[in-house]
């Protein structure tokens, strides 16, 4: 994986370190049992294996289609998966290869999210543009993710970022 985005994923968790510190939120020296550098030391750990998978997804598209597997994933998300979440009291949420895709074009897209006039819409929203699709993040009341052909602007799929029960 490039050392810009590790870096940016790492330095995160140093930041949150600090603000908590700096927020007054923890103070790190009357932390006498360890747990809130156990906590971190946890996280930091947990986002070594989350690059490195990155990086193994990385050397993957650089062997395979990314259209096929964006194809595949689709078509796991069909009508009968839907009527599942929906009979078991939730709303379509991702799979968990899609949900690491998402993860993948949103935290390690080397640009900003982008702008796309024809998807603008009236809740606060990002946009990731990668390999020929547009991954949009909605946040209405709960986060919404939108996957459109970079093309046509067509809707492939529209699933809520997390298993939620109907409210």
């Amino acid at each position: 994986m490039n050392d810009g985005r590790s870096n940016k994923l790492s330095s995160r968790f140093e930041l949150l370190e600090n603000a908590y510190v700096s927020m007054g939120l923890v103070n790190m020296k009357s932390d006498n049992d360890g747990s809130l550098q156990e906590y971190f030391i946890k996280l930091t750990k947990k986002q070594e294996l989350l690059n490195i998978r990155y990086k193994h997804f990385e050397e993957w598209l650089n062997n395979n289609d990314f259209d096929k597997i964006m194809y595949r994933l689709i078509l796991e998300h069909d009508e009968e998966y839907f009527d599942k979440c929906y009979h078991n009291g939730f709303m379509p949420f991702p799979n968990n290869k899609m949900d690491f895709i998402i993860n993948y074009v949103s935290n390690t897209s080397i640009q900003h999210p982008i702008i796309v006039k024809d998807l603008e819409c009236n809740f606060p929203n990002k946009i990731w543009e990668f390999r020929g699709y547009y991954f949009q993040h909605v946040h209405e009341k709960r986060t919404i993710i939108k996957i459109f052909n970079k093309d046509d602007l067509r809707l492939l799929l529209e699933l809520w970022k997390e298993k939620k029960c109907f409210d």
